[in-house]
């Protein structure tokens, strides 16, 4: 990398594969590394889907989310402004409001190989 590069928020495009419920804004894609915000909608529910060789680390900057994964989805955890989520890779999982929010505003960071998202049905039966 030859010095500081900023990537303005007006220079951020969508990723070239998204989730549906989501609006993914990519600012880095290259290294082993994708680097980009999410934003979602109150009430939505996005759909499955999995980061297969990236571990993705997520800060939340406003409103709540809860993270279901597991077998049938049962697995839930949920997640508030200021705090950081890890989401392994591998793991299927989906997002969603926590009851109250006003949508979500977050910074996401992948790291690893292959692609950076790959939507899938859902997770194996519970």
């Amino acid at each position: 990398m030859a010095g500081v590069r900023v990537v303005h928020a007006h220079e951020m495009g969508s990723p070239a594969v998204t989730t549906p419920g989501m609006d993914r804004r990519e600012a880095f894609d290259h290294d082993g590394v994708w680097a980009g915000t999410l934003r979602t909608e109150p009430g939505v529910l996005t759909g499955w889907h999995i980061h297969a060789g990236h571990d993705t680390y997520i800060y939340l900057i406003a409103g709540s989310a809860t993270f279901e994964s597991g077998p049938g989805g049962r697995d839930r955890v949920e997640a508030s402004a200021g705090d950081f989520v890890l989401i392994p890779r591998g793991i299927i999982h989906r997002e969603g409001m926590a009851a109250g929010s006003a949508g979500v505003e977050a910074v996401l960071v992948r790291v690893g190989e292959g692609e950076p998202v790959t939507n899938v049905d859902g997770p194996e039966p519970g």
